[in-house]
């Protein structure tokens, strides 16, 4: 007897379902290492920096992600300033807690 797959089997990928269109998610983020978890957090509201909130989230544990902690990844990145090389996008910088 021989063990041989069926042709159904065989052609399963070309019947698969297509994936429906979704828009790009504007806040998509690496995956988290093992143990950790990532968030977004708030560094600044309508222009006006909000350094308050990310020392708060600091204390509580919150480091900030670099993107050079992904190097084959595309992620958008804080320029200049403190922040620079932080994973950041629209007034919100990625951070990871345990």
């Amino acid at each position: 007897m021989v063990d041989r797959a069926n042709r159904e089997t065989e052609t399963r990928e070309k019947q698969a379902r297509k994936q429906a269109w979704r828009p790009p998610n504007q806040l998509e983020a690496p995956p988290a290492p093992v143990g950790y978890k990532h968030r977004w957090i708030r560094e600044r509201v309508m222009d006006y920096d909000d350094k308050a909130n990310v020392h708060k989230r600091q204390r509580e544990g919150y480091e900030l992600v670099r993107a050079e902690d992904y190097p084959d990844s595309e992620f958008p990145v804080i320029d200049e300033g403190k922040n620079a090389g932080v994973i950041g996008q629209g007034g919100l910088l990625l951070a990871r807690i345990p």
